[in-house]
């Protein structure tokens, strides 16, 4: 069994996403090594097109998409982003691949595939010990697991944030925040065409640095600009739980049946 490494980052968003860059450095270049041998990288390049070239318009393309929509609508996260290139000492366009990656995952259309996850949350009526539980199998290919990123990030403009992602991403696979708000995010497919490209992983990552409640979260989650599928549950210290069903354009919230909601990657609401 594997043990988990707890990174802890803080200063200004700039500042954090250096420090992310810096600390995952060798990971970061790892992981431009071995892009052209994933699966999922074959599976988008059409055959007759040489992996160089396919990576080079790709992260053209990437960067096109993704960032205006992210230095527009999430102005904090995008200067984390710019900080975790630099850090590393790569080129941003890489950054902005890494990114939409998570929107090809969720593409109906997309060759793409990986296994998905299972969330369960309980509030504090179905408990023993009278506290809510909140738990997720975190079910992605073997490959990506050196990628994985526990952390802390204690940002100046905003609440602290413990959860999970990955090395290349400022944004929030799993989490909570200081205040006791958490998250996990499963995947769904549909096949919508986005409004916009920020990945869902941004907007969750700022939903953690200003909500303090579920109430909140559901309000700025689902008038986000963002682009993403999703089953997203969501929970809070006095007990609330819900389900944001999320597509690219759409959203739609579940309720506990009898004190308990499971997620797995089926749309039940929206």
């Amino acid at each position: 069994m594997s043990s988990i490494t707890l990174q802890t980052f803080s200063g200004t968003h700039y500042e954090i996403g250096v420090q992310q860059g810096s600390a995952n450095r060798e990971l970061l270049h790892q992981a431009l090594e071995r892009i052209p041998n994933f699966e999922e990288v074959r599976l988008m390049k059409p055959r007759l097109v040489p992996m160089s070239l396919f990576l080079s318009l790709a992260r053209r393309r990437s960067t096109k998409l993704l960032r205006n929509d992210i230095f527009q609508y999430y102005p904090k996260q995008a200067q984390r982003l710019k900080g975790i290139a630099e850090g590393a000492g790569i080129d941003m366009s890489w950054t902005f691949f890494a990114q939409s990656m998570e929107l090809l995952v969720t593409f109906g259309s997309s060759t793409v595939r990986v296994p998905a996850c299972t969330s369960l949350g309980f509030n504090p009526q179905r408990t023993t010990t009278k506290e809510m539980i909140i738990a997720k199998n975190f079910d992605y290919p073997n490959k990506f697991a050196p990628y994985h990123l526990t952390c802390c990030i204690k940002p100046r403009e905003g609440y602290q944030t413990l959860g999970c992602t990955m090395v290349p991403l400022p944004g929030m696979i799993d989490g909570m925040n200081e205040y006791g708000l958490t998250v996990t995010y499963n995947l769904a497919f549909t096949i919508e065409e986005p409004k916009y490209f920020t990945p869902l992983s941004i907007a969750l990552q700022e939903m953690l640095e200003t909500c303090k409640n579920t109430d909140e979260a559901v309000k700025f989650i689902t008038n986000a600009r963002r682009a993403g599928n999703a089953l997203l549950m969501l929970a809070d210290s006095e007990g609330d739980l819900k389900t944001v069903e999320i597509s690219h354009n759409h959203a739609a919230t579940r309720e506990p049946i009898e004190g308990q909601i499971i997620n797995t990657n089926h749309y039940h609401t929206l």
